[in-house]
């Protein structure tokens, strides 16, 4: 799939209750060191979902602050889960893409 799409204050919450409302969100900074080392890890989830049914977005904390604020994201980097517009699970941190597939199924209920 890898089709990421960017998020600001101005489309965030379309993207967050449009489709099938399941969008997996990855918060980072771009003066975030961590952020870039889990850059690639979220693009290959991305790549490797093959399910239809999934958003991927990323918000930069930098240019959108309030969007992490509003959602309780207190760090990057983050990925966020979202099923029908309520937040069911945050990974904090550099994550294995293992450990954040198994995560994002679960919060989704995918097997």
């Amino acid at each position: 799939m890898e089709s990421i799409t960017a998020l600001n204050i101005d489309n965030f919450s379309r993207a967050l209750n449009s489709g099938t409302g399941q969008i997996v969100i990855y918060f980072s900074a771009s003066w975030c060191q961590p952020c870039h080392s889990m850059k690639p890890v979220f693009a290959e989830l991305a790549r490797q979902t093959v399910n239809p049914e999934i958003t991927f977005g990323a918000v930069d904390m930098a240019e959108s602050p309030t969007i992490a604020q509003t959602h309780g994201i207190r760090s990057v980097p983050s990925i966020a889960v979202f099923r029908h517009g309520k937040l069911m699970d945050v990974v904090a941190g550099e994550t294995p893409l293992d450990e954040l597939r198994g995560r994002v199924q679960s919060a989704l209920s995918i097997s």
